[in-house]
C-alpha cells in the first residue's frame, strides 16, 4: 500500500519535451485502455478524451494555450472534454450503449437507469 501512496504523491510537470523522443504505439494503447477505465460517480462518465493528431490544430491550440510548447512538442496530446451538464437524454444514451457494448439485458438494466435519471434529477433541482 505505501507504494501505492508513493505512487501516487509523486508528481511531475514536464516544462519542456525532446520531441525527437516519441511514446511506443504499445503504451499509447496501454494509456488509452487506462483512460477509458477512470472512475466516475455513477459510472457516467461525462467526458470524452480527444486525441489530438493533426498538426495544425495542434498548433491552434497551442496559441489557445498560452503559447506553451507542450502542446506541439510532446509526442501525443490528449484533450479532455467534460461536460457541463448530464441529463435524461445522456443517461440513456450512455445505458443504451452500455447494454450494447456489454450484451446485457435492457430489462436487466431498468432499475439502474431509472435510478441514474432519478440522481440527475435530483442534481438538477439542487437536492
Amino acid at each position: 500500500m505505501k507504494q501505492l501512496i508513493d505512487d501516487l504523491n509523486w508528481r511531475y510537470a514536464t516544462k519542456k519535451y525532446d520531441s525527437s523522443k516519441k511514446i511506443t504505439q504499445t503504451d499509447f494503447e496501454t494509456l488509452k485502455h487506462v483512460l477509458s477505465l477512470v472512475p466516475t460517480s455513477n459510472g457516467l462518465q461525462p467526458y470524452q478524451f480527444l486525441i489530438i493528431e493533426n498538426p495544425e490544430i495542434r498548433a491552434q491550440l497551442r496559441e489557445k494555450s498560452y503559447n506553451q510548447s507542450q502542446i506541439t512538442d510532446a509526442s501525443h496530446l490528449i484533450v479532455m472534454c467534460a461536460l457541463n451538464s448530464v441529463d435524461e437524454v445522456y443517461v440513456d444514451k450512455y445505458m443504451d450503449r452500455s447494454v450494447e457494448l456489454r450484451g446485457l439485458n435492457p430489462a436487466d438494466v431498468e432499475g439502474y437507469r431509472n435510478h441514474l435519471k432519478n440522481s440527475v434529477a435530483k442534481a438538477d433541482a439542487g437536492i
